[in-house]
């Protein structure tokens, strides 16, 4: 069950359009959506052919417009390079997780935010992004304050009622993704983590 790394933009109340986001979904929980739709945390159009030799293939990811990569270190280095020192969410994630998935301890800890859904064709989550939601499926008090299904087991079942319930609903036709998040969120800071 392999992980790879990833680092998005942060949506949270500091983006201008939160608000109108916020009205529109009509999650009053909500402080932050943590997923892997999130914009990059950089252009990949930036990236250099040594960039992508570090990064996890479509057919090796599973789902096609993720930017994953197998390393640490190689994604650090591009966000320091390419992001400056904005504010990111640097993510762990492991898609369709037979059992709750450990993260790599060293040399950044990752903790456990909880599942997103995610419609592989077009890269959107079930739980955030889908208007009114999917009654039959999920309430919308399961959602937490960052987007997500809160443990693996929920999430699983989740899933399932998505494709049982909307069989016609291609936002239903989800992959599942545990997510963890570094508690860093500095790419320059990080830089240190990894000097002799």
């Amino acid at each position: 069950m392999p992980g790879y790394y990833m680092a998005t933009m942060k949506y949270d109340g500091t983006e201008s359009w939160w608000d109108e986001f916020f009205l529109w979904r009509g999650l009053p929980q909500l402080v932050e959506v943590v997923s892997i739709e999130n914009a990059l945390a950089f252009d990949d159009r930036e990236l250099t052919t040594e960039d992508w030799k570090n990064i996890a293939y479509r057919e090796e990811v599973g789902c096609g417009g993720v930017l994953c990569f197998r390393e640490l270190q190689p994604l650090v280095h591009c966000l320091s390079r390419l992001n400056g020192d904005k504010p990111i969410n640097l993510l762990w994630v492991c898609r369709e997780p037979i059992e709750q998935p450990l993260p790599p301890t060293s040399p950044l800890p990752f903790e456990f935010l909880g599942c997103d859904l995610i419609d592989e064709d077009t890269r959107i989550s079930a739980l955030t992004n889908c208007g009114l939601g999917f009654p039959a499926a999920f309430a919308e008090a399961e959602i937490s304050e960052h987007g997500l299904i809160r443990t693996l087991e929920r999430a699983k079942k989740v899933q399932a009622d998505l494709r049982g319930h909307y069989p016609d609903e291609p936002h239903a036709q989800c992959s599942l993704w545990a997510i963890f998040r570094s508690l860093e969120s500095r790419p320059v800071q990080m830089l240190d983590k990894f000097v002799p």
